[in-house]
């Protein structure tokens, strides 16, 4: 399972090193968050080892940069385990954050990972962020929170951007993953465009010949990529080897560098919605500076899911109450609240992938 435990204060005193030559030892002090009002152990489960690498280690990565901006005191512990985004592996995780780490509250990468252990995060009364757009993931709880731009609000973006282009007729090429199939079906239902063609692939398939060949005869304006990482590099790229000349779009799925690189430029020109984890706290600088590579999908939510902990742990009373009740957050998505349907209201916007990485196109 190529499994990883890594404590946040091991991390912290690796990390002071290394970070000693990038910038100054002050570079973070005005940012530090008020001493600590109680000490807090967080559970962090993601792929780390196989699925979509690169967040998962972007997630981790921007964990790091929050405990090192916000965290001088190490109020905070952060246990990372890695799960191949793979939903039995988030299981065991979790199993052992709850009964042998006793951790204080939990972060958790993906969907499908989210729903797996819902109902063991609410026995056990522990406050959850779940990276995951999908409502299925908070439904009926009370512990836990979703943490990225909903796919409700991912949808409409899309939605008014193919109505914006024109298109007519759209092939749309799915991962079976409970969020991109939600937003699969979220499209459909929006009415846009003539769906001509619904594919979809399992985790381990990269064989996309015979999609790519119904996406040419079936005259398709352009196709809706929802294949998860490492899926969608290679699909964009069998697409464009075959001669097809017309669009791709797709949501935070293709902003990852690395599904980029895998694609030797395929996905150049693509467009797609995400959140903009761009609008505050120097994020997606600090990113790269502090790691000398572009964030990936997933980061600014690790990120701002970390300093809402930091944050819980500077104040008095309960963590739970207070994540659902947190307003004018300042985070790398701006300013925000959470609301009463377990997330927080931030919303979507439009952005391009060029060859110098990712440009937004619309608020």
């Amino acid at each position: 399972m190529g499994r990883k435990s890594i404590g946040m204060k091991a991390l912290y005193l690796a990390v002071t090193v290394a970070a000693a030559f990038l910038c100054s030892s002050d570079t973070f002090a005005d940012s530090a968050i008020s001493p600590c009002k109680k000490h807090l152990k967080i559970g962090v489960s993601l792929p780390l080892s196989a699925g979509p690498i690169s967040s998962g280690k972007a997630v981790m990565n921007s964990i790091i940069l929050a405990g090192e901006r916000y965290d001088p005191s190490n109020c905070v512990q952060f246990v990372f385990e890695d799960d191949q985004l793979l939903a039995r592996n988030t299981v065991t995780n979790i199993s052992k954050f709850l009964n042998v780490d006793a951790v204080d509250g939990l972060i958790v990468y993906g969907t499908p990972t989210s729903i797996a252990v819902g109902d063991m995060v609410e026995k056990a009364k522990r406050p959850m962020i779940a990276l995951s757009i999908s409502r299925k993931v908070v439904e009926g709880r009370s512990y836990i929170m979703k943490h990225w731009s909903t796919a409700e609000r991912l949808s409409q973006a899309v939605t008014d951007e193919v109505k914006r282009r024109g298109y007519r007729h759209i092939a749309i090429i799915s991962t079976q993953n409970d969020a991109m199939l939600g937003l699969r079906d979220l499209f459909v239902k929006g009415d846009s465009a003539d769906v001509v063609l619904d594919d979809e692939y399992v985790r381990e398939n990269f064989d996309f010949r015979s999609s790519v060949l119904k996406v040419i005869s079936r005259g398709a304006d352009a196709v809706y990529v929802l294949l998860y990482p490492p899926q969608t590099g290679l699909f964009v790229k069998q697409l464009r080897e075959q001669g097809y000349k017309h669009d791709a779009f797709g949501v935070h799925n293709v902003e990852d560098p690395r599904e980029v690189e895998a694609s030797r430029g395929a996905m150049v020109g693509m467009w797609f919605a995400n959140g903009d984890d761009s609008l505050g706290e120097n994020y997606r600088a600090d990113y790269l500076r502090r790691f000398n590579t572009e964030t990936s999908l997933g980061g600014g939510s690790g990120f701002d899911s970390a300093k809402m902990f930091i944050e819980a742990a500077a104040q008095e009373g309960d963590v739970n109450q207070f994540l659902h009740h947190l307003k004018n957050f300042r985070g790398a998505f701006g300013t925000y609240n959470s609301t009463t349907d377990n997330d927080f209201d931030f919303n979507a916007v439009i952005k391009k992938i060029t060859k110098d990485g990712f440009e937004k196109l619309s608020q």
